[in-house]
């Protein structure tokens, strides 16, 4: 939306990801704002989990949730457990 909205030229792209990986080079306007999106969501969650091991020392489990968990899950980390619920499973057992 910011792209959009910042410039007169680039037009509002749906990023919403599918099961497939984007190739890296768009070859389109929309096809590289939609790849870039995806590639640097994808790189910014690798390198968070990375600092956090480095800082704890140790390797923990990471849990993928929300609504694109499914598709980005096993690209993140092949060991990483996939909960798409898991926001509304905290709410349940909480008692909120």
């Amino acid at each position: 939306r910011a792209l959009a909205a910042g410039t007169d030229l680039l037009p509002l792209v749906d990023i919403a990801f599918s099961h497939a990986e984007p190739p890296v080079i768009g070859r389109s306007t929309e096809a590289a704002i939609r790849s870039g999106a995806f590639w640097v969501t994808l790189g910014a969650i690798r390198h968070l989990a990375a600092r956090f091991t480095e800082e704890i020392g140790e390797k923990r489990e990471l849990f993928v949730t929300g609504g694109d968990a499914v598709a980005l899950a096993k690209l993140i980390d092949p060991d990483a457990r996939c909960v798409p619920q898991m926001v509304l499973d905290g709410i349940v057992w909480s008692g909120a």
